[in-house]
């Protein structure tokens, strides 16, 4: 008997159509076609208590088969654009097809435009209901895609072009900004002016098209721009002190006749996808042109989304966690009024429970008990609910009572005296899991975010420990009604069969370690075409003006008009301050010095004012003088802080070498065939272990100074 586990991506509104056309007849083969099959298709088959994003990995890489079943309603759904990504990457890890798109009365054109045009007809299966023998025909195609794997067929897929973007972002970014952002926004004369309407966070906007613009008062005439909060500044790369500015804007509510502020942007890496897709670059023969259609752009938004919201919320970056909204929109929509829903609906959670906030912080976690000093806390479970609803109050008793015939005690420790938050870090120090019940019910009640603040403390204690031990129970509530704070979270649905016997599985086999990595295989595609198209095109545009302002005072010397790009081996320079000192300031080589004259433009991008330089160097051979301009890209630093970051990023030491090469191969290759750019940079990859900078760019400046000079 040959078995097969496939895993279906659907809408979960969709269920029942699923279940009688395509999961019910799978899994009814064994008897008639000698095949066995299993259909991985809802939170049941997931691992309570691990993340959800762990969960989908998981059941793709385990299937042999993965369709994809889109009606009109799963068309715009971001998960369902999610785990086909995931999809296309298993195709590709293992050279063979193992996505297949189901059409279910949706026609292939606005499959298409929703987002999944890069999938050719051959890995489509266009369901017409209205047939009489469609499900005869249905079920064969599934039959036939399930025994007979086909070979990849040569589609390219841009997977990681949005994993670049999003560690771009992230390390250039939000780790710099997001820790400072909280102490900027509360001394702010808007804050101080305005208390209740300010929320202390970044809203980023995640436009459909990925396309961005310089201000955001230009998405609606009714968001103003009202100033930038105090100056961050930080060494990046061979950017010393480089200043990061964050603007502060402000939107009226048309009904309460006042004005909210926040801080908002387009994260402008995004706008790579609505560049590749909109413009052609040229071929020379020997670089294939690349551009992206626009359903594969979709795809990536789709999964920008989700990545730069798991990096920055990631149990190892404390600092970034909870710094971010995100807002994704259609270009078609109102903008305005989802910016203002949102920061109203952050501002009243930050408002009326700001004390509660400040209380649960003082929660001390301790470490695990050992055995010795705790015996029972293997063995103990904390279970919480809303003691308002009768529902909730109702299943709580009922997972108490069956947890105690099982032999597993539910914590009842109150301290006399004691406050419920003292009560409450005595339960998350002497339990091993944390059950939450939470109702529909639950959902409307006026005081239903402080349930949820007890469930962020459990949650906390999962990430000091490094393991997860919340599991939420969920009584009649949608999938689009699941709470922020546990959404991240597989949870257990009381409507499931014997959720008891599931509860008692999870809490018996042990906790689960918290998995954090997000892929950094080929991550240098997404870097290299943003750091050509999004930085280079800027900052390059009038570079040989700012040469020619340096060369007036040095009329002597060579001005070597392509910028040097330099990308060590080891993606590290001696100093990030300057490439020609070291770490203690000494001299590296004395024939390469940094020349004062450092020029700054200004460009406006994705609503933030960005500081693009241009850092002049003198090389002085026995018989020449050169003044060239040379930088280390941030791409590359960020390379080198992935690999740092490997429990994170999934990128090792052993494989950054390679990605650096790669990155230098195809940004090279951009630059020779984008006539913006063309002729007006040079990388420059070099073993820094053996070489300077200054030995790497005389043995250029050896081969082509003399047709590249002012």
């Amino acid at each position: 008997m040959v078995q097969h586990k496939v895993f279906l991506v659907h809408h979960s509104v969709d269920i029942e159509v699923i279940k009688r056309y395509i999961i019910d007849p799978l899994e009814s083969l064994e008897s008639h076609h000698n095949l066995k099959v299993t259909c991985v298709y809802d939170s049941s088959h997931f691992t309570a208590g691990k993340t959800i994003l762990g969960n989908i990995s998981d059941c793709v890489k385990e299937c042999s088969n993965i369709f994809v079943v889109l009606t009109k309603t799963a068309l715009d759904r971001n998960w369902v654009k999610y785990e086909t990504l995931l999809a296309l990457e298993k195709s590709q890890q293992e050279g063979r097809l193992c996505i297949t798109l189901i059409l279910f009365d949706v026609d292939p054109q606005c499959a298409q435009d929703a987002g999944f045009g890069l999938l050719t007809n051959a890995m489509m299966i266009h369901v017409e209901p209205n047939r009489n023998d469609f499900e005869n025909i249905l079920l064969k195609r599934l039959i036939q895609e399930i025994r007979e794997p086909r070979p990849l067929q040569p589609v390219r897929i841009a997977v990681n072009l949005s994993v670049g973007q999003a560690w771009s972002h992230y390390t250039g970014y939000a780790k710099i900004v997001l820790p400072e952002l909280k102490q900027r926004i509360c001394t702010s004369k808007w804050f101080i002016e305005n208390r209740g309407r300010f929320p202390v966070m970044e809203f980023n906007l995640i436009p459909h098209t990925a396309k961005t613009v310089r201000y955001l008062y230009e998405l609606n005439s009714s968001i103003k721009y009202e100033g930038d909060l105090d100056e961050i500044k930080a060494d990046r790369g061979s950017f010393k002190g480089r200043p990061y500015k964050v603007p502060v804007y402000s939107i009226e509510d048309p009904e309460e006749k006042q004005r909210y502020y926040f801080v908002a942007q387009i994260p402008n890496s995004l706008s790579i996808l609505n560049k590749l897709e909109t413009q052609s670059i040229s071929d020379d023969g020997q670089v294939p042109k690349f551009t992206i259609s626009s359903g594969e752009r979709c795809l990536q938004v789709a999964r920008f989304y989700f990545i730069y919201n798991r990096l920055v919320n990631h149990p190892e970056n404390l600092s970034c966690n909870d710094m971010i909204t995100l807002v994704h929109y259609k270009d078609d929509c109102s903008v305005d009024q989802l910016l203002l829903k949102a920061v109203k609906e952050v501002c009243s959670t930050q408002t009326n429970l700001q004390q509660a906030t400040q209380e649960l912080e003082k929660v001390s976690i301790k470490s695990r008990p050992e055995a010795d000093s705790c015996s029972d806390f293997q063995n103990t479970v904390y279970i919480d609910f809303h003691q308002d609803c009768s529902k909730d109050v109702e299943t709580g008793h009922s997972v108490t009572e069956f947890l105690h015939r099982h032999n597993i005690k539910v914590w009842d420790n109150k301290r006399p005296g004691k406050t419920d938050l003292d009560n409450l870090k005595c339960a998350l120090n002497e339990s091993k899991w944390c059950v939450f019940v939470i109702s529909s019910e639950a959902l409307h009640k006026e005081d239903f975010r402080l349930l949820m603040f007890r469930c962020r403390a459990a949650m906390h204690r999962s990430i000091f420990e490094n393991e997860l031990r919340l599991i939420p129970v969920v009584d009649e509530i949608t999938e689009e009604d699941i709470p922020r704070d546990i959404c991240a979270v597989t949870y257990l649905s009381k409507q499931e069969p014997n959720y008891l016997h599931k509860l008692l599985n999870i809490i018996k086999c042990g906790s689960i370690k918290i998995e954090g990595k997000v892929s950094g295989r080929d991550v240098h595609q997404g870097l290299a075409w943003a750091y050509v198209l999004n930085y280079l095109q800027v900052t390059l545009k009038d570079h040989i003006e700012r040469l020619k302002q340096i060369r007036e005072n040095y009329p002597k010397d060579h001005v070597y008009t392509k910028l040097f790009i330099i990308v060590p081996s080891s993606c590290a320079t001696k100093s990030l301050g300057a490439l020609d000192k070291d770490e203690n300031g000494h001299q590296i080589d004395e024939r390469f010095k940094q020349l004062p004259e450092i020029h700054f433009i200004n460009k406006a991008v994705g609503g933030v004012n960005r500081p693009y330089q241009l850092i002049p160097y003198k090389l002085q051979t026995d018989d020449m003088t050169y003044i060239v301009a040379v930088e280390y890209p941030n791409a590359v630093l960020c390379l080198k802080e992935m690999s740092e970051m490997s429990f994170v990023s999934g990128l090792e030491q052993q494989h950054l070498h390679d990605e650096a090469w790669k990155f230098k191969e195809l940004a090279q290759n951009i630059i020779d065939t984008t006539p913006s750019v063309q002729n007006k940079a040079k990388l420059l990859y070099y073993d820094d272990s053996r070489l300077t900078v200054a030995d790497a760019m005389l043995e250029v400046l050896r081969d082509e100074a003399m047709n590249f000079i002012l």
